[in-house]
C-alpha cells in the first residue's frame, strides 16, 4: 500500500474547499427572496461583492437588464481586441477593483438606492419634451462611474478628447466645447450597475412623458430607451481656463440625451444647461429656458429635436455624465459616438475601419487652437 504524505492531500483539500464555498455561495443567492437580491446588486453596481453573493447573471436576471457583450466586444478597435481574457480587459478590472478598496466608506450604503423620478416636465405637461428626473444615480453608482473614467483615461489616453463644437469656418470661442472622456462599453461591462440605472432614468422620463404617444403630431414617436442602443456615454467637464462653454446644437441622429450633473451646483458659476423649446420657436428665437440642475439630478430630453447647450462657466468646474440614446445597435468599445452614415457603412461593410470614431479623434487646445492626440499628459 502507497502512503500519501499529508501534504500531498492539501491541493485537493483546498480545492474542494473551494468548490464547497463556491457551491455555498450560490445557493445563498438563489435562496434570497427577490426584493433583497435586486437591493444586493443595486448597491454594489459593478455587480459582484466580496463574498460572491452577486454576479453579473444574476443581477441581469433580477433587475431585467441585458448587456448585448457581443456588441462591445466585437469589432473592435486593435487596442481592444481579445475579450475578457486579454490584458486591457484584467488590467480595467484591476484597476476598478483598486479603487473600491479605497473608496470612502459614506458612499456604501447599506439601503436600496432610491428609485428615479420624475419631478417636472418643460416646457408644458402636455406636450413635454424634457423630463427632470430625481435620484437618477445614488452616491455609490455616481463613485462607481468616476472610478471607472479615472481608470478609462490612465489605461486608454486616446479615450480623452479636448473637443471643439466648431465646424469649418464657424467661430471657434463661440461654438466652445467640452473635455470628453469616451466610456461608452466600458460602462456596460464594468459598471453594469450604472448602466442600468441609466437606462432606467430613460425609461421613467419616456413614461411620464408618454414619449410613446402620437398626439397630433407635436410630439414625435419615440421607442422605448431601454430597447435601443447607447451611441454614446461621456465624461464632460468645463472650466474657465479650457472649454468654458458649449454653443447650442442639435444631436442628430439621437432620440434620447440623458444629461446628469455630478458637481453640486455650488461648486461652479454659470455653467447653466439651456434649451430653446421647439414648440416656441427653436433656435432662431430668443426665449429659452435655463436649468442649473442639483446633483445626480438627471434633464432628459429629445436631443434630435431640441436647441440645446450650456452657456458660459466663470468659477469651478463643471463635471456631468452625458448619455445619447439611438434607434441602432451599441457601437463596439472604442468606437466613440460615431455618426449615422458610419453605422450604415459598418452595415454594408461589416467593419468600423476607415471612420474616424473607430480611428480617434484628435483634440483641440480651447486657447492655442492647436491640434493634437492626447497621449497621457495634460
Amino acid at each position: 500500500m502507497v502512503k500519501l504524505k499529508p501534504l500531498s492531500l492539501l491541493p485537493f483539500l483546498v480545492a474542494t474547499a473551494r468548490a464547497s464555498s463556491a457551491q455555498g455561495r450560490e445557493e445563498f443567492a438563489s435562496a434570497l427572496p427577490q426584493e433583497e437580491l435586486q437591493s444586493l446588486c443595486r448597491r454594489h453596481p459593478t455587480w459582484n461583492n466580496s463574498d460572491g453573493t452577486i454576479d453579473y447573471e444574476r443581477c441581469k436576471d433580477a433587475l431585467g437588464f441585458e448587456l448585448f457583450e457581443k456588441d462591445f466586444l466585437s469589432n473592435n478597435p486593435p487596442e481592444f481586441r481579445g475579450g475578457r481574457k486579454a490584458p486591457w480587459f484584467q488590467n480595467m478590472e484591476n484597476c476598478m477593483t483598486e479603487k473600491s478598496k479605497n473608496r470612502p466608506r459614506e458612499f456604501q450604503s447599506e439601503t436600496t438606492p432610491a428609485e428615479p423620478t420624475v419631478s417636472a416636465l418643460y416646457p408644458d405637461k402636455h406636450s413635454p419634451t424634457l423630463a427632470v428626473v430625481d435620484f437618477a444615480l445614488s452616491d455609490e453608482e455616481a463613485a462607481t462611474f468616476q472610478d471607472l473614467r479615472d481608470c478609462v483615461k490612465h489605461n486608454h489616453p486616446r479615450q480623452f478628447v479636448r473637443r471643439s463644437f466648431a465646424g469649418p469656418g464657424d467661430d471657434f470661442e463661440q461654438e466652445g466645447g467640452n473635455d470628453a472622456t469616451f466610456v461608452g462599453g466600458f460602462v456596460q461591462l464594468f459598471a453594469p450597475g450604472v448602466a442600468a440605472k441609466l437606462c432606467e432614468t430613460a425609461r421613467v422620463a419616456w413614461k411620464k412623458s408618454e414619449w410613446f404617444k402620437i398626439e397630433d403630431g407635436d410630439v414625435p414617436f419615440q421607442f422605448d430607451p431601454c430597447k435601443m442602443g447607447m451611441r454614446t456615454t461621456e465624461y464632460l467637464s468645463y472650466d474657465p481656463s479650457g472649454w468654458s462653454a458649449l454653443g447650442g446644437h442639435t444631436d442628430i441622429g439621437t432620440m434620447y440625451t440623458i444629461l446628469l450633473l455630478l458637481s453640486d451646483p455650488s461648486e461652479y458659476k454659470g455653467g447653466e444647461f439651456f434649451m430653446k423649446p421647439w414648440d416656441w420657436g427653436g433656435e432662431e428665437q430668443h426665449l429659452k429656458l435655463v436649468f442649473k440642475p442639483k446633483r445626480l439630478q438627471a434633464l432628459v430630453f429629445l436631443s434630435d429635436l431640441e436647441y440645446h447647450g450650456v452657456q458660459r462657466i466663470t468659477e469651478g468646474t463643471r463635471r456631468a455624465l452625458a448619455v445619447e440614446i439611438w434607434p441602432y445597435a451599441n457601437p463596439p468599445l472604442g468606437v466613440n459616438r460615431p455618426q449615422t452614415f458610419e453605422f450604415e457603412h459598418y452595415l454594408d461593410t461589416g467593419s468600423w475601419e476607415g471612420t474616424q470614431s473607430y480611428e480617434g479623434y484628435f483634440s483641440n487646445d480651447p486657447k492655442t487652437r492647436e491640434i493634437y492626440y492626447y497621449e497621457g499628459e495634460e
